[in-house]
Order: C-alpha cells, then sequence, then structure tokens
C-alpha cells in the first residue's frame, strides 16, 4: 500500500514478527551446498567468533561479495543462511535473458503475476495480494510514483547498474511496514571495482525496438574513492497484437531514458560516505475505445523520477555499525487521453509527488548470541495535482516509525529472529 493512502487501510498495527530458522549446516551440507571450495575459509575459531555487524558474516567464512542479500532483515546474510526465504536474480542473468526492463524477468519469477489496470497500467501481485502491497525499493529506499494505486515500474530498465534484485515472498512489514504485506522487490546497484573500466550494450530488434546502455566506472589508487556511472535509453515503436480493433493490446510506443550515478569514499579506516543519484524519462503513446469511431482515444502519457540518497556509515568499533541515511525523490505524472474524432480530452491525471526521508540504524553485537538492531525513520510527503483516483489538488502526509530487531543464535543451526515496528502517521495515527 502507498503510505499515504495508509487512512484507508484500517488494520495497520503493530507488528511483532518471530521466525524460528532451522539452519542444517553441518560439515557435511556445508561441503554439499557452497561451491566452489575454494571460496570457502571456515574454520571452527571462526564459526566460534560471534557476528560483526561492521562486517557482513561471509567476510569470515570467504564468500563472494555477491552471495550476500539485505533484504528481509537490517543486516547483511549469506543467501543460505538468510533467516528470510530470498529469491535472488543476478545482473548477470538480466543480461544472459536479453531483458531491457527488470519486468521481463519478473513476471516469469514464481508467485510473481504481471496485470495491467482498467488504464493499461502495469503492476505487479505476489502470491495474488494486490499490487498496492507490494513495495519497491533500490537500495534498500522506497521507490514513490502511484498510478491507479500501484507504483510506477515501467521505467525501470535492465541496465549495467543492476547489481541484483533480491525479492521477498510474503509479508514483510515488521521490517517495511504494511506496504509490504505482499512481498519486496529490492534493485541493488553497482559499486566501483576496477581502477578504470566501461561497460557497452546495444540492442536491436523486432517493431523498430532499440536499447543502448554505457557504464563507465573508476576507483582510485588507493581505493578510496569509486564511482560507477550508467546511462541508455530503450525506445520502440510498439506492437498491437489485434490490429482489427482499435485499442492497443500489447506494447505501446514508448521511449524510456535512464542516467545514474554511485559514488562512496572511504573517509576513514571505519566511516565510509556514499551517494546514489538517478534520474528516468519515460515517454509513451497509446490507443484505446471500442471499434465505434466516437469511442476511440490516444493517451499520451510522460513519467520523471529522481532519486537522491546520502549515506554515512561509521564503525565506532569491532561489534558495532551505526548508519545514516538522507533521502529525496521526486515523481512527476503527465498523462492526457483524447477522443481521436473530436480531440475532446475526456482524462487526465497529472501531479507531483515528493519525499523527503531521514533514517538511521545501529546495530550492535551482545555476546556471543545476540545481534540488536533499533532504528527510525521520518518521512515528509506531499502530493500535488490530480490522478486518475484522487482529485484532490495538494495533500501533505508525515510519518514516523521506529523498529528493533534481535537475532539470537539459539543453537548452532538455529536462528530466532525478533522484530516490532511502531508507525505513526499524520493521517492514520499511531499503531
Amino acid at each position: 500500500m502507498n503510505r499515504y493512502e495508509k487512512n484507508r487501510f484500517s488494520f495497520t498495527q503493530t507488528f511483532l514478527s518471530v521466525l524460528a530458522i532451522v539452519l542444517l549446516q553441518t560439515e557435511w551440507v556445508h561441503a554439499a551446498e557452497e561451491t566452489p571450495k575454494a571460496a570457502i575459509a571456515s574454520s571452527e575459531e571462526d564459526s566460534a567468533q560471534p557476528k560483526s555487524p561492521a562486517l557482513p558474516s561471509s567476510s569470515k567464512n570467504g564468500l563472494r561479495v555477491d552471495d550476500i542479500v539485505i533484504t528481509g532483515t537490517w543486516t547483511p546474510h549469506a543467501q543460505k543462511d538468510s533467516p528470510v526465504e530470498i529469491e535472488r536474480i543476478t545482473g548477470k542473468m538480466l543480461e544472459q535473458a536479453g531483458a531491457t526492463n527488470i519486468r521481463q524477468v519478473l513476471q516469469d519469477v514464481p508467485a510473481i503475476e504481471l496485470r495491467r489496470s482498467a488504464g493499461g497500467f502495469q503492476t505487479f501481485q505476489i502470491q495474488g495480494l494486490d499490487s498496492k502491497h507490494t513495495l519497491f525499493l533500490i537500495n534498500g529506499q522506497e521507490l514513490i510514483g502511484s498510478i491507479e494505486g500501484a507504483t510506477f515500474t515501467r521505467d525501470l530498465l535492465a541496465s549495467p547498474e543492476i547489481e541484483s534484485l533480491e525479492i521477498v515472498k510474503g509479508g514483510a512489514a515488521v521490517q517495511y511496514g504494511s506496504d509490504a504485506i505482499g512481498g519486496v522487490i529490492n534493485i541493488r546497484t553497482k559499486k566501483a571495482t576496477q581502477p578504470v573500466g566501461a561497460t557497452l550494450i546495444g540492442q536491436y530488434g523486432r517493431f523498430n525496438t532499440v536499447t543502448a546502455f554505457a557504464a563507465p566506472e573508476f576507483r582510485s589508487a588507493d581505493g578510496k574513492f569509486g564511482g560507477y556511472l550508467s546511462g541508455g535509453v530503450s525506445k520502440s515503436d510498439g506492437v498491437d497484437y489485434t490490429q482489427n480493433t482499435p485499442a492497443t493490446n500489447g506494447d505501446p510506443n514508448f521511449s524510456t531514458k535512464t542516467v545514474s550515478g554511485n559514488f562512496d569514499y572511504d573517509i576513514s579506516h571505519s566511516a565510509k560516505l556514499s551517494l546514489y543519484t538517478h534520474y528516468t524519462d519515460d515517454d509513451r503513446v497509446s490507443r484505446g475505445g471500442t471499434t465505434a469511431a466516437s469511442t476511440r482515444t490516444e493517451t499520451r502519457s510522460n513519467n520523471e523520477r529522481a532519486q537522491t540518497v546520502l549515506r554515512w556509515d561509521w564503525n565506532p568499533d569491532a561489534v558495532s555499525t551505526f548508519t545514516l541515511w538522507g533521502h529525496h525523490q521526486t515523481f512527476q505524472n503527465d498523462s492526457r487521453t483524447n477522443i481521436l474524432s473530436s480531440g475532446v480530452q475526456n482524462r487526465i491525471s497529472r501531479f507531483t509527488q515528493e519525499l523527503w526521508e531521514p533514517q538511521f540504524q545501529y546495530t550492535r553485537q551482545i555476546g556471543q548470541q545476540h545481534l540488536l538492531t533499533v532504528g527510525g525513520e521520518h518521512d515528509i510527503r506531499k502530493i500535488r495535482g490530480q490522478n486518475f483516483v484522487n482529485g484532490s489538488t495538494i495533500r501533505h502526509l508525515t510519518e514516523s516509525a521506529g523498529w528493533f530487531q534481535d537475532e539470537i543464535s539459539v543453537l548452532p543451526w538455529m536462528d530466532l529472529v525478533l522484530g516490532s515496528r511502531y508507525t505513526t502517521n499524520s493521517e492514520a495515527g499511531g499503531s
């Protein structure tokens, strides 16, 4: 559910999640599941060490960085050890599939269904729940932009900046709030790893479909500063599978442009500053109506999204981490539908959504058994204009949330995760 609609969701309440995950991790199971064996350097001494929030657990057992997942709990885990089941699609898989938009791979994931709303907008449903219960994130930060009750995702191109897609099927409300009752789809982006490098991608296909990306990267000689840039365009004349009808039954004519940058700087051995910025511009033209000439319509839409996330990570000691985020995002929609025979405009959506969001999180290892995490955020949301669902001219919403999580190592093969979240907003109150 979009957060500014929470006043319509009567059962928003405090969530308490208790997840007991039995992880059968005997030595022979480890040897059977993990490949390659050379990538693992675990020992009895390592297994006796407490979890460290300063570094992912993989830094001790030798797992590759791309084996780490961050969605589902507030702390990073090796995918095989995550207490929440996560499906992961890597950037390499996107490339091998020849996908130009992430929806082309998400629609093939079990339990995820691509649906079209009455206005022709594409939405995702997870495990049959309404699309408004699916939360989209980029690097753990919410994507705004709601059209007909669902997050706009047609501008999410399968660019080379994508490290992976992490999918949580089922309720994740303890971590992300009631927006995530259906599930979460988190897009993780790459950081620079090479001193100098670049990726170039070009595709040409049916219906005059052209996709091109360029992604340069750099890393300073001392490794302290790096940046990964990505820019590209995807456009097509579209396809209509039933040309004997006025309506576009297929993909409309579209042109999507995107540019992004992911920068990081090691201030010291214990502190890092990161900046992620992202901009997309999507234009589409489609037709609708029945065979009667008086009902034939043409819809032209433009959607722009701009997002900036500033992040500071600090390790005050060997067993704790403090993270501070500043997040700003805007989404602008301009969609107009005209009757072709008369030129009369019969449907309009023109609005701007804006989000300001400071957020903090503190994680600390307590003894051998407890990994505690506390955090909070305060959202300031503004909506100006009108859309197809809500005709109001301007709305304001403020929302504050706090959360707590304790990962308890009960036995060597069992972790117990306790979590609670409290949310209050200016429309629905506290729960």
